[in-house]
């Protein structure tokens, strides 16, 4: 297998927006990967944020109003903290990085929520970055009425209150998303897991994504670190 980081390491990003229940998937994959595979490394991190300094620039993205080009620099500069901190630290170790959102979101969010354009948002996370870019991304193409359901609880965040026509932008810029990123590196594996009308409940994401995600990890690790089939589910 190819990978996009050229480090040991593999750095698998889940993504989507507000509501598809990425968190709690990542949720799920902590909870299962150290069962599946005992002798795997895994290192779970998330983005805005990572360490305590970008968990600084976490709250103020989340929570404070700014221009679309403050918030897609705030972004970056909580990127520029993660990445070379957390993120490749990892990798070069040779552990499997799994991330809640990467610089993928903001080509997301930024590049077509708000308009700024993927080319913008790009040059502005290319330093950012350092050269890493995820080897797997797991896209949950959730229905966005589902999302915003389950998105429409207690002490939102400011994205959890945006309008409709801001998440249709950002859901259809998913697909152009990743069309630019393989552009860049053709190396990028791609999971796409469709539920458009929200009817997947936790277990059947979490068996969706390790039925296409696995794979992946099982080629990382070798022979030793073989998933244990025999286990419940």
């Amino acid at each position: 297998m190819a990978k996009a980081n050229g480090l040991p390491g593999l750095y698998i990003v889940l993504d989507g927006i507000v509501g598809t229940g990425k968190s709690e998937q990542g949720r799920q994959l902590k909870s299962h990967l150290s069962l599946d595979f005992p002798q795997g490394d895994f290192l779970f991190t998330y983005e805005p944020g990572g360490n305590p300094e970008a968990d600084l620039l976490r709250q103020k993205v989340k929570f404070e109003k700014m221009s679309p080009v403050e918030e897609m620099r705030i972004f970056a500069k909580s990127r520029s903290i993660t990445i070379p901190k957390v993120v490749i630290p990892a990798l070069s170790e040779g552990q499997i990085v799994i991330s809640d959102r990467s610089v993928t979101t903001s080509l997301a969010y930024q590049a077509f929520g708000r308009e700024l354009g993927i080319h913008r948002v790009w040059e502005e996370n290319k330093k950012a970055i350092c050269g890493v870019l995820p080897d797997v991304v797991v896209w949950m193409n959730v229905g966005l009425e589902a999302c915003l359901k389950r998105s429409a609880g207690q002490n939102p965040d400011k994205f959890d209150a945006e309008d409709r026509i801001f998440w249709t932008r950002t859901i259809n810029g998913y697909s152009q998303m990743l069309h630019f990123l393989k552009s860049i590196n053709s190396d990028i594996k791609t999971i796409q897991i469709d539920d458009l009308n929200g009817s997947m409940n936790i277990e059947q994401m979490r068996l969706a994504i390790k039925e296409r995600l696995y794979p992946y990890i099982e080629y990382n690790l070798g022979p030793e670190g073989r998933i244990v089939r025999d286990r419940q589910v």
